[in-house]
């Protein structure tokens, strides 16, 4: 394990992204709303189980493993020019890690535990699994799909948001 943190989350999302994509932000559509994910190349913005709590956050420098009954599991690629990653959510402070710059699968597990009942945060596991790849891969992939993702289709990538 690289890393281990937790994370507090709001509006559902949280991000992962390279330092150089700082303020890139992927446009969720309807359409990636129902598929758990928008990204970018350098940015995933990801669907998290319950709208606002707590993650506690485990980083592996391996590929995916699943060692526990995840209730999500997404794939998807993830270019770091930098290897200066950072996880964050919308205006909440975030976590940084190092990792050799380059490509990667990136696969995102995560594990329900508890529901928000306000004012206690809802919480849930994610896993984060960094698998450096010689040659980029191209498509993502909902591993592991639990009821809320309706999508019949994955989009492979987003439109910068736009203010």
């Amino acid at each position: 394990m690289l890393t281990e943190a937790k994370v507090d989350f709001s509006h559902g999302l949280l991000f992962v992204y390279d330092k150089e994509a700082s303020g890139q932000t992927p446009d969720f559509t309807s359409a990636h709303h129902d598929q758990g994910f928008a990204r970018l190349d350098s940015v995933v913005g990801l669907r998290t189980l319950v709208p606002w709590g707590v993650a506690q956050m485990r980083v592996f420098n391996t590929a995916f493993v699943s060692t526990a009954s995840y209730d999500r599991v997404i794939s998807v690629p993830l270019y770091l020019p930098s290897g200066m990653v950072h996880v964050d959510a919308p205006v909440l402070e975030g976590v940084s890690f190092s990792l050799q710059p380059g490509h990667y699968r990136l696969v995102i597990a995560q594990k329900f535990i508890k529901d928000e009942i306000p004012p206690d945060p809802g919480e849930e596991d994610i896993d984060l699994f960094f698998e450096k790849m010689d040659t980029p891969i191209t498509a993502s992939e909902i591993i592991v799909r639990d009821a809320e993702l309706t999508a019949d289709n994955v989009l492979e990538s987003a439109d910068v948001f736009k203010m």
